[in-house]
């Protein structure tokens, strides 16, 4: 039986934003179009106001129908946004990663011009936030594994 994927809704003053990790989504556009509640989720995740999309490029896709729905879900969001009948309303997409871009087409596999068109999206029409330092939780724990080797 298949779980259907969690995710979290969050609004204020009616705006509306789901958060969804990668391999949830990746779940959620592998049924899509099988499962009446798939296809109801999908069409929430293309007029959300805000999606955040956790983990991105977190895992192998070796599936380039998979690898597709997800440009188009990308791109169908841009689209609207884009769209003269839409009224100008944002529609902003987040996606958190902790994979350099350069390495994304290592785990997005499948048609390398899909992928360049995915990173395209997302940076192309978006703004990089690089984050390069360490969190403070490892750094206290590289040094409290490390003062325990020097004490053995």
């Amino acid at each position: 039986m298949l779980k259907m994927p969690k995710i979290a809704m969050l609004s204020t003053e009616g705006k509306s934003a789901r958060f969804i990790d990668f391999h949830h989504l990746m779940e959620v556009l592998q049924t899509h179009g099988r499962l009446p509640s798939s296809n109801t989720l999908y069409r929430i995740l293309t007029k959300v106001e805000c999606l955040i999309i956790d983990d991105f490029a977190c895992m192998n896709i070796h599936d380039a129908d998979l690898l597709d729905s997800l440009y188009v879900l990308l791109r169908t969001r841009i689209d609207d946004h884009l769209s003269p009948k839409t009224k100008k309303k944002i529609r902003a997409t987040f996606a958190t990663t902790h994979h350099h871009l350069e390495d994304w087409p290592r785990h997005l596999i499948g048609d390398d011009f899909k992928v360049l068109q995915i990173i395209n999206i997302l940076y192309g029409r978006g703004t990089l936030l690089s984050i390069d330092e360490k969190a403070p939780r490892i750094e206290e724990e590289e040094n409290t594994s490390s003062s325990s080797e020097t004490t053995r």
